[in-house]
């Protein structure tokens, strides 16, 4: 029997120090516990901020494609447009035209009168400020003695641009289909513009002219020698 009470002396010795040891273990475990559910709230924000990062990338990847696709349709339209070219400058000014005579007649009160031409500055199509110029506007407004008597709106189209209706020894008619009829002395104004194919008008050349009797009359005939008196 006393061995038996001597292990129960020896286990009741230990016994408290078995319990303190129990205690000890028991709070590192729940500091244990308290770390793992620390590290599982914290992979589990971990785990949450990934989802909404690939949630958010996944946008991302699909708004890049529907940009990519809006950029693609853009390009599209504007490859249809043909090349891009800056705004149009209008023509220069044609230069100033002038007035021609082209014959002398007689009027019905027996004084002379003139009907004449215009004759605009020629237009070089070769030259890069002209080549788009399309149409030709030249108006000749003829005044006697103060007051206009006719009046000349002539259009001409690109093909035209310098004639027919300007060639030399062609009688200028006005809007109501008649020669133009004048007095030495009579003015003629003239304007001349010319428009590109983007509707832009250059400058007006204006010029007034004044009527000039330059045509000489005819021969008189030939002159000969006749026998009056022998002597």
């Amino acid at each position: 029997m006393s061995g038996f009470f001597s292990d129960i002396s020896t286990i009741a010795k230990l016994l408290p120090e078995a319990i303190a040891e129990l205690k000890t273990n028991t709070k590192e475990n729940k500091k244990t516990q308290a770390s793992c559910a620390a590290t599982q709230a914290s992979n589990d924000e971990t785990q949450a901020s990934n989802t909404a990062t690939r949630q958010s990338n996944a946008a991302v990847v699909a708004s890049n494609t529907d940009l990519k696709a809006s950029i693609d349709k853009l390009q599209t339209t504007l490859d249809g447009l043909g090349p891009i070219v800056p705004p149009d400058e209008p023509p220069p000014a044609p230069g100033a035209p002038s007035i021609q005579t082209v014959s002398q007649f007689q009027k019905e009160d027996g004084s002379m009168g003139f009907k004449y031409g215009i004759a605009p500055q020629p237009l070089d199509v070769t030259d890069p400020n002209d080549n788009d110029v399309v149409k030709r506007v030249v108006t000749a407004t003829n005044t006697t003695k103060g007051t206009p008597t006719q009046t000349a709106t002539v259009s001409q189209p690109a093909v035209d641009i310098n004639g027919p209706c300007y060639a030399p020894g062609l009688i200028l008619q006005d809007d109501a289909g008649i020669p133009f009829v004048g007095d030495a002395g009579d003015s003629i104004d003239l304007t001349d513009q010319v428009f590109d194919g983007a509707g832009n008008a250059s400058p007006v050349e204006a010029v007034t002219a004044t009527v000039i009797d330059n045509v000489a009359p005819p021969a008189p005939g030939a002159i000969g020698i006749q026998t009056v008196a022998q002597v």
